[in-house]
């Protein structure tokens, strides 16, 4: 084992308090005795049974007759014209979806996979080979090169597109999608015998997988393809994951948005698969560790403690799953639960700008706990428009569920996930919210996560600014965190300007990942070359700034906000940011604090466009929309550049989704000064209508 990975396993243990540590030698030394079991044949279906009379045909008979899901209940008499009349380009867009499925053909991530026959689930798209059918514990994924896209392998054996298969079987009929759905599912067994596999490794994944095929056996139960012999084989398995999730929760300093997945995958496999003898007890644990993480996970203002907003959609669908389970298996939902999800609504439509996207904040990797519309698969707004964005979706969900008009008024209307989540005769529950919602306020706190979003309107241009200065993430490892204390974006109309640069992969070339994680790849300040929070691994850090918002002010058109961060106190230096707007100007003063002569460079990351730099202080920059007009004033030794996709160092990249990185365009400053230093920044916004760059070298 190379020293690096010592160290990583070192920095990993003083994360844990010394329960968890000892806790994890045990679960370790039981999982290395597993070892030992593997081989053994699975067991019989009536050792697991509640009533081991059952035959495997009065079993699947029972479960035709459940109709737990909202789309069962008062369903629509011919839901293929109904979907159909209601959602032409949603209904063609699924069933296409469907046949690609059925073709097994499957764009995943960054990857586009064909399998001309039987599917290798364990094939790793970017090492070109298959993952060995080890024992789980002897798979050590995580290690450089052993597994590099194992995130794909994942995201394939989710099989959240059995979910797609199913929905097509349901509107249609089509004896095509249900038999490519049953025959994939027969080949996973096959082929994933129990504990061995890259596909046994990661109890989230497992948990994510039950969900899946909790949805799909409901949306394909009553073809007449499915078997009882399948249908046994099926409960095993499902008995099996469900253990195993059980065994081997993650608990502690892991205890993040992977807990909660794994709870939920224990609630449907107790809920939806009742037969089973364990389902009461993986039922009660599930929801009882679910209700109490959500609370735990989320601030008081919505903001998830993972700091993180593609997380942030995953833990709000995980609460809309778990709640459909509730009503499902007759269970309440906590009060301080349903508080925390409409919370978290608020903060993202305090985010969502007119295109329906949010800014990156900290990591994603644009997966979802269920796919329910194939249009918004890894969350990607599509050519569709407003209407392809899964924020809409949530927006939508969190209109019905709570009665808020506002949310109503930035969803997508009723779209297709709301009647699978909701069921039909929610579109006239949808109808009777009010359609009108009131202005959005100039300036919104969010205290708890540290955020503060701010508005503007000139010109007929609509301006948003985002400003972080919260934690860095949650617990002891804040293994989702970025280095990006008091890190700003900026949209109008729509389209991004100062940009997060993204995640781009976990797992992989260590530079890259630190890159994406470190201050430098954010629109905020670094101080003699050091990351605010120091990087120990991928999902691991030193030292933490500290950051916490400042009194904000609002007086005549102008909003204002500021925060400061103790991220260099090592160096004896305190970064403080005020952040202001008026009438499309957005002003941002930055103040080095301390003493002596140190390096102060900050980075503003600009969404590609096409550039220009026609004064020592001046960047100009068109975007499809809008202009951008930047100028800096500070010490007289400050320096401007603009970088663009360099590689020593590392600068000037974006990942607009996982696994994707390409070039763009950021406006570097630097200066050498005695402490303290004061670097202002100025950004005018104006339409791009009737703009030309100015004069000077232009770039694209």
């Amino acid at each position: 084992m190379p020293l690096t990975e010592y160290k990583t396993y070192w920095h990993r243990l003083r994360a844990m308090s010394p329960a968890e540590a000892a806790a994890r030698l045990r679960g370790h030394l039981a999982a290395r005795w597993s070892r030992r079991l593997a081989g053994r044949p699975a067991p019989a279906l009536e050792a697991l049974l509640a009533s081991p009379v059952q035959e495997p045909a009065a079993l699947l008979a029972a479960a035709r007759t459940r109709r737990l899901f909202p789309f069962e209940q008062e369903p629509p008499t011919r839901p293929g014209e109904w979907f159909a009349a209601r959602w032409p380009a949603g209904h063609a867009g699924l069933l296409a979806a469907a046949g690609r499925a059925a073709d097994r053909r499957f764009t995943l991530l960054s990857s586009v996979l064909e399998f001309p026959a039987r599917i290798d689930w364990h094939f790793d798209p970017l090492a070109q080979r298959s993952m060995p059918l080890s024992h789980w514990t002897a798979i050590p994924y995580w290690r450089p090169g052993c597994c590099p896209g194992v995130r794909e392998i994942w995201e394939l054996n989710r099989h959240q597109h059995f979910v797609t298969l199913g929905q097509a079987w349901l509107l249609e009929g089509e004896e095509r999608s249900a038999r490519a759905l049953l025959d994939q599912w027969q080949s996973w067994l096959d082929d994933n015998p129990a504990g061995r596999g890259i596909n046994w490794t990661s109890m989230l994944e497992l948990g994510l997988r039950l969900i899946s095929w909790s949805w799909a056996l409901a949306l394909v139960k009553d073809a007449p393809l499915l078997t009882p012999g399948f249908y046994g084989r099926l409960l095993v398995s499902v008995h099996q994951q469900a253990e195993q999730i059980a065994q081997h929760l993650s608990r502690g300093s892991s205890a993040n948005n992977h807990l909660l997945g794994e709870c939920l995958g224990l609630i449907h496999a107790g809920t939806f698969f009742p037969e089973l003898k364990r389902a009461p007890a993986w039922r009660e644990r599930g929801f009882a560790l679910f209700w109490k993480e959500l609370v735990r996970q989320v601030h008081p203002d919505g903001v998830i403690k993972e700091q993180s907003t593609g997380y942030q959609r995953y833990l709000y669908d995980y609460g809309t799953l778990a709640i459909i389970a509730a009503a499902a298996a007759g269970e309440r939902v906590p009060p301080a639960a349903l508080q925390r999800l409409e919370r978290m609504a608020d903060f993202t439509a305090a985010l969502i700008d007119e295109a329906g996207s949010l800014p990156q904040i900290g990591d994603g990797d644009d997966g979802q706990a269920l796919l329910l519309d194939p249009a918004r698969a890894g969350g990607r707004t599509t050519a569709g428009g407003e209407s392809a964005s899964p924020w809409r979706d949530l927006l939508g969900s969190a209109a019905l569920r709570f009665g808020r008009a506002d949310f109503k008024a930035l969803s997508a209307g009723f779209s297709p996930a709301l009647f699978w989540l909701h069921g039909a005769a929610a579109a006239d529950a949808f109808g009777r919210i009010p359609a009108q919602a009131g202005p959005r306020p100039a300036l919104r706190l969010f205290p708890d996560g540290g955020y503060a979003v701010l508005r503007s309107e000139w010109e007929a241009v609509r301006s948003t600014g985002l400003f972080d200065a919260g934690p860095l993430g949650l617990d002891a490892m804040a293994a989702h965190g970025h280095a990006d204390a008091l890190s700003f974006t900026l949209t109008a109309a729509g389209e991004p300007l100062l940009i997060d640069s993204g995640t781009y992969q976990y797992r992989g070339e260590e530079s890259w990942r630190r890159y994406f994680r470190g201050t430098a790849a954010h629109n905020t300040v670094r101080v003699a070359g050091r990351d605010q929070s120091g990087i120990l691994g991928p999902f691991q850090w030193g030292h933490r700034a500290e950051a916490r918002l400042l009194t904000p002010g609002e007086a005549g058109g102008r909003v204002s906000v500021a925060g400061e961060h103790d991220g260099f106190r090592r160096l004896g230096v305190i970064h403080r940011r005020r952040v202001a707007v008026e009438k499309g100007l957005w002003v941002i003063e930055d103040e080095l604090a301390g003493s002596g002569r140190m390096l102060v460079e900050l980075f503003w990351h600009l969404a590609p466009c096409q550039w220009t730099m026609p004064a020592p202080d001046r960047v100009e920059a068109r975007f499809e929309r809008c202009h951008l007009s930047i100028r800096l004033s500070g010490p007289a030794s400050l320096q401007l550049q603009v970088v663009e996709g360099a590689m020593e160092p590392i600068q000037g990249w974006f990942s607009p989704r996982f696994g994707v990185k390409k070039a763009n365009p950021v406006l570097c400053i630097n200066t050498d000064e005695a402490l303290p230093v004061h670097i202002k920044s100025e950004f005018r916004i104006e339409p791009a209508a009737g703009r030309s760059i100015p004069a000077g070298d232009e770039h694209v």
